[in-house]
């Protein structure tokens, strides 16, 4: 007796090779893979991805909008860590976190950001080209390991290597954006001085961290901000691309100007500061000649500016 073959349908066929080959497809994307992975939704929080001219591991930041500044309790809070952290300096001042009022809502285009610091290994690669001015030599060999954060860098030069880089700096709104995020914390890793958080001063921050000066860069993990970000607290101070500018309701931390004489900013604290300049919203207003030992930076690469890898 013949049996009757049964026909599996075309489309039913169709339907199950796609399930098999969807079941087959993995997850897990490498940050040299991130293109094949993301090249139809584009990137996303989480994201990293290495910048090609120096080997730096950047992460993603999307869109959004943030309030921009500190409000009055922020303030406060500013005041409160002065007296809980005295400052032999000096510069726990109401006139110090006024330059951070008032606080205003301010919308970012999503980009890439530095995960890290700019090492010194990454910055001699721009020194070996003929781009860069080499920096400041330090006394101390710690400041000159390959991978401890470059140190000792004018705002001019900070602007060339992220050129030379294939970016530029942040400006001041992106700095704080993917230093706080949209719920806007004290300190990169949450509301809390936390001695894991970074590299602090440790006769002020009680924080015994092992370095009299400088760490290498990524050293305190649990540190890191809502979108990966690290060392965006201590360790060194960072430029932003901005001409200082009052707190305003005007001001969207966007300013183009290149004139060398204009007061620039740097952010995030360093190895030698306390808790309240350790804040996300601090903000450190200096002539662009500026070439302390514990001065650095990092890039960012705008996302409309990025050639997908």
């Amino acid at each position: 007796m013949n049996k009757q073959r049964r026909v599996i349908p075309v489309q039913l066929l169709a339907m199950i090779i796609a399930l098999l080959l969807a079941g087959c497809s993995g997850s897990n994307v490498g940050e040299g893979d991130l293109l094949e992975s993301e090249s139809e939704i584009g990137p996303s929080l989480n994201d990293t991805w290495i910048r090609p001219s120096d080997g730096m591991v950047m992460v993603f930041v999307p869109e959004g909008r943030f309030l921009f500044g500190s409000d009055d309790n922020q303030i406060i809070t500013a005041k409160t860590l002065c007296e809980e952290y005295p400052d032999a300096y000096g510069k726990c001042s109401s006139e110090t976190f006024e330059l951070e009022i008032p606080q205003h809502s301010v919308e970012v285009g999503a980009f890439w950001i530095d995960r890290s610091e700019v090492t010194n290994a990454q910055y001699s690669l721009c020194v070996e080209e003929g781009v860069c001015d080499p920096p400041r030599l330090a006394e101390d060999p710690a400041y000159n390991g390959e991978h401890y954060p470059v140190a000792g860098i004018p705002w001019q030069d900070a602007v060339d290597y992220c050129i030379w880089a294939g970016g530029r700096l942040p400006k001041e709104a992106e700095w704080e954006y993917a230093a706080k995020g949209a719920i806007g914390t004290i300190y990169p890793w949450g509301d809390e001085f936390e001695c894991e958080g970074g590299n602090f001063w440790e006769p002020c921050s009680l924080c015994d961290d092992g370095y009299s000066g400088p760490a290498p860069v990524e050293s305190f993990p649990l540190g890191a901000s809502w979108c990966g970000a690290m060392d965006m607290a201590g360790n060194v101070w960072e430029w932003v691309g901005d001409a200082y500018n009052e707190h305003s309701i005007y001001y969207q931390a966007n300013s183009t100007s290149q004139h060398s004489e204009e007061l620039r900013v740097l952010r995030g604290g360093s190895w030698g500061y306390c808790p309240a300049f350790l804040r996300t919203t601090y903000r450190y207003a200096v002539t662009p000649d500026a070439n302390y030992l514990a001065v650095g930076f990092r890039c960012v690469v705008p996302l409309e500016d990025w050639g997908g890898g």
